[in-house]
């Protein structure tokens, strides 16, 4: 059955053909060492495990190939493998895989459908794997699809790995109503992450969604409908389970994102969702992938939190357009109080939105760094890319609860409209600014050039200490202030007005100190002002503005 070996960790079974591949299913708990590379060519490999008769033992590669796997089946978990659990896997190469999907029906099965290469369900660890191949979808109406590079479900550790990876899917129609709140996931690794930890580990290719979506009859005629889809760069969806922490550290994917309307990604996770008493950290990771989709996020699209969540020394730098909305690094996040902390991290992205079948109709709204976010704090974070978009402004739209510190935007921002736009941020409700600032510039057309766009839109409840605006844009500093104390604020007045301040709702006027300066070189040595009442936190610099002192490496 095997070319030797005892099927120990010591002196596993010896796999040097494909015959003895298939027969690891006889005793799914031993142990197995590739011998040799393997040519799969001709042969519709169907998945060695399922959920009756899963691999718990370990599986050694010994940095041997596995080539031209191709799996067309109607059984769940399409991959080399099939179902793991309590396994482990190392040192193997997956070259040329081609995955072809079917409807499977999860609701006669009682399960969720699982896609990817080494494996659909994958619990336990996996080190030092390399994929390269494709996943062809076409056609699914069943909900609950988890589809990855790697592994469709994973839950346990993943280390030192590598995808190559084109998913191509269309047709996808949620038709059928499963209870699920995230149907159909799309990730260029993983496609769910069950409180997984994952080191060193990259992706890069392409994901394409396309045509998912059916017409049905309506009172006003036939409606549009649109399937739920997420679709992350690394991972469609992560998730922690009560008690059960998450990491991601020291990982970067390079996979272009493209899809039609209504359909949502994140450059690194699509959804992210910390349940209580949990924490997940991320750390040292990058997007540098293209995304094009209906609503984007940089590096994390949507999600919640009611645990920990530690996000840093985290980046995107790459070209991001949305159809609806789209932001640098976070999209829409609900954080819990005092508890998500976003620190060290940055958007270098050029963003832009515009109508989905016509590039020339500018629509949507595109922030620098996030749009709508609550009970979230971020330390040291910026933002410094081009803007291009109907409405919009540099770091974030909305943001309750939370505090901003110690961050900026220098971004070129081209707006077409003035209402929904700032410089800075938007509406700020019991938040907190300090020691922050924004040198953004706003390019005006003709309906925007006469109603300039302020630094802040709304602020209610909140504080704002030590700030500068040296930009080109002051129409009021802030449009509607209500019961928030502003100090120490500085401003570059680029336009004739003597309303620095807006309209004040509260019911006994806000306290208000701001400073106006005609010329730039007025305001170059500020950070004498800006650091009163502290340590130093500001540094001036020879003839230009003054700098925060904390650096972040791109």
């Amino acid at each position: 059955m095997f070319a030797g070996g005892e099927g120990t960790q010591l002196n596993p079974y010896k796999i040097e053909n494909y015959t003895q591949l298939l027969n690891m299913r006889y005793y799914p708990d031993k142990s197995y060492a590739l011998s040799c590379d393997l040519d799969l060519s001709g042969i519709n490999h169907e998945p060695i495990f399922d959920a009756n008769e899963y691999f718990e033992g370990m599986f050694f590669g010994n940095n041997k190939t596995i080539k031209n796997l191709t799996v067309a089946t109607e059984s769940n978990f399409p991959s080399l493998f099939g179902m793991v659990m309590g396994g482990f896997v190392d040192n193997l190469n997956l070259e040329n895989v081609s995955i072809t999907t079917t409807d499977f029906n999860t609701i006669e099965a009682g399960m969720q459908y699982y896609v990817g290469a080494l494996a659909g369900y994958f619990a336990g660890r996996i080190d030092n794997i390399s994929v390269s191949g494709n996943v062809v979808v076409d056609g699914l109406s069943y909900d609950g699809v988890a589809i990855g590079g790697l592994i469709g479900w994973v839950s346990g550790s993943v280390n030192d790995c590598n995808v190559d990876i084109q998913i191509n899917a269309k047709n996808v129609f949620s038709i059928n109503t499963n209870n699920m709140s995230l149907p159909f996931i799309f990730g260029g690794m993983l496609g769910v992450g069950d409180a997984v930890k994952i080191r060193n580990s990259h992706s890069q290719g392409e994901i394409n969604v396309t045509e998912c979506f059916w017409f049905e009859e309506g009172s006003i005629g036939q409606i549009n409908r649109y399937t739920e889809i997420y679709i992350g760069g690394l991972i469609g969806y992560c998730f922690t389970y009560s008690n059960g922490d998450a990491e991601i550290a020291d990982s970067i994917t390079n996979i272009t994102i493209k899809g039609d309307n209504h359909y949502n990604a994140g450059g690194f996770v699509g959804y992210l969702e910390i349940n209580q008493n949990t924490s997940m950290l991320i750390s040292n990771c990058s997007v540098l992938g293209d995304i094009t989709i209906g609503v984007v996020g940089g590096f994390i699209c949507n999600g919640y939190a009611y645990g920990e969540l530690l996000i840093e020394n985290c980046y995107t730098n790459c070209d991001i357009t949305g159809y609806s909305r789209a932001a640098g690094f976070l999209k829409t996040y609900s954080g819990a109080t005092d508890k998500c902390i976003i620190r060290n991290c940055y958007s270098l992205s050029n963003i832009k939105s515009h109508n989905v079948f016509d590039s020339e109709i500018i629509v949507g709204e595109a922030w620098g760094f996030g749009y709508q976010i609550s009970d979230v704090n971020f330390v040291n974070c910026y933002s410094s890319g081009n803007i291009y978009s109907y409405r919009g402004g540099g770091f974030i739209w909305s943001l309750g609860f939370g505090k901003i510190y110690g961050c900026y935007s220098d971004c070129n921002i081209t707006l077409f409209a003035s209402t929904g736009s700032s410089v800075f941020t938007y509406n700020l409700r019991d938040t907190e600014v300090e020691n922050c600032y924004s040198i953004s510039n706003v390019v005006y057309d003709s309906q925007t050039k006469h109603n300039a766009i302020n630094i802040i839109g709304h602020i209610s409840n909140g504080k704002i200490n030590n700030f500068y605006y040296a930009g080109n844009s002051v129409g009021n500093v802030i449009r509607l202030i209500e019961d928030t104390k502003i100090n120490n604020f500085h401003v570059l007045r680029t336009i004739s007005t003597e309303d620095l301040m807006g309209e004040d709702r509260g019911e006994t006027p806000s306290p208000v100190d701001i400073t106006a300066y005609e010329t730039k070189e007025e305001m170059y040595f500020l950070a004498d002002r800006l650091n009163e009442g502290q340590t130093e936190v500001w540094v001036n610099q020879d003839n230009d503005f003054p700098k925060l002192k904390f650096e972040i490496a791109n």
